[in-house]
């Protein structure tokens, strides 16, 4: 009897529970390959950190490109609308008042671009008096340098904003460089407040073309490469693990994915977003951060079922790393900059994917459970019909 019990068909062999408990905690291989990848992601947050704060960039000065940026023949390629005047006393100091908070005051001017990619410094010395915002974010004193699509189309939601200011502001010298893809015929500069009102006087205006310094670019480049093996290496091991090949299927789409949307150009990428955004029903501040979390979050999904039996804190540290990856593999493009608020939606979405995951895997786990039980059930049903007829058969024998 004790024989036959033993075999009987679906039951769990001995010890399968301490085993599968022993796989679900951190091994000591594990734990130095979870170490290694920590203290390599922590060496290269800080060494880019420290080459993108620290590490002069560009070469400068540049080569103008806006020229009456003086305003010494007025509004001459210049487009004003409302209340805007010139100071009398000082030359190139232009004034904009609103008194209206439903009207727009603004200067205005499209700027053609030399071919290929450009990397352009706007800079101002700007002050502010009584300006009270309007009730969006964007309804402030501001200066703003905006991409324009082959299409004539402007890309809003790439960098673009110089200052945008509200309340009195003491006069400061703010300064910024924009990076313009080589697809970008124009950009325009605008020096606005719309919605807003109060005044907003801005002096000193230049906007000139500048090179990025080859001593820097040389160590972005071993920067990137370090990430690009650190995240190749933690890669490989995860994907050698996964056996499912539609798991296999499904990552490598999502990997393609996220492949092509961080070198795709900033208009087809903002069309893209947008539009998948406006079929999921969504109206963002700023698209491009549904695509952020929708990526990751479909890429943790996938490898934690297709790895379930690996820690998840060994998961949830190698999306982090992941994600800063990511954000600085943008430094070789020529329209996108490394965001912390980018890296907290990757981290945000891979966090919403590792959630989904272990969701579905409580189910499983919690199905499997049921059905253990139930073929215990049956084995003690066989074991009590054994012991009283030696010949009896399994019930599911017929």
């Amino acid at each position: 009897m004790s024989e036959r019990s033993d075999t009987v068909r679906g039951a769990p062999p001995a010890g399968a529970t301490r085993q599968r408990r022993r796989r679900r905690s951190l091994t000591p291989a594990q734990l130095r390959r979870l170490g290694l990848a920590v203290l390599g992601g922590i060496l290269l947050t800080l060494s880019t950190i420290a080459t993108f704060g620290y590490l002069p960039r560009y070469q400068l000065p540049g080569e103008p490109i806006l020229d009456n940026a003086d305003f010494r023949a007025g509004f001459r390629d210049w487009h004003p609308v409302g209340l805007v005047t010139l100071d009398e006393v000082e030359l190139g100091l232009v004034i904009l008042q609103n008194l209206a908070p439903d009207r727009i005051t603004y200067l205005r001017r499209v700027i053609p671009l030399p071919p290929g990619r450009t990397h352009v410094k706007l800079s101002a010395d700007v002050a502010t008096y009584g300006v009270h915002g309007g009730e969006e974010a964007w309804q402030t004193a501001r200066i703003y340098l905006v991409q324009e699509d082959p299409d004539g189309r402007y890309l809003w939601n790439q960098p673009h904003q110089l200052i945008s200011l509200v309340g009195t502001t003491s006069r400061q010298h703010y300064a910024a460089v924009f990076e313009v893809p080589g697809l970008s015929p124009a950009v325009r500069l605008g020096i606005e407040l719309p919605y807003a009102t109060g005044r907003l006087e801005v002096a000193n205006l230049q906007l000139e073309v500048v090179e990025e310094r080859p001593v820097f670019r040389l160590v972005a480049s071993v920067l990137v490469a370090g990430w690009c093996l650190l995240v190749a290496w933690i890669g490989m091991r995860l994907f050698g693990g996964i056996r499912s090949v539609t798991v296999r299927a499904w990552l490598l789409g999502a990997l393609a994915v996220l492949g092509a949307g961080l070198f795709m150009p900033a208009f087809l990428r903002q069309h893209l977003i947008d539009g998948l955004a406006s079929g999921f029903g969504l109206r963002l501040p700023d698209p491009d951060a549904f695509g952020h979390a929708l990526v990751f979050g479909l890429l943790a999904l996938l490898v934690r079922i297709g790895r379930h039996r690996d820690p998840l804190l060994l998961h949830l540290s190698c999306w982090l790393l992941a994600g800063a990856a990511t954000e600085t593999l943008q430094l070789l493009t020529a329209d996108r900059n490394p965001e912390a608020a980018d890296w907290l939606m990757n981290a945000l979405g891979a966090a919403a994917g590792l959630v989904l995951a272990e969701t579905s895997l409580w189910v499983q786990r919690a199905l499997e459970a049921a059905r253990q039980r139930a073929r215990q059930k049956d084995t003690r049903v066989l074991e009590a019909r054994l012991a009283r007829d030696p010949f009896a058969r399994h019930p599911k024998d017929g």
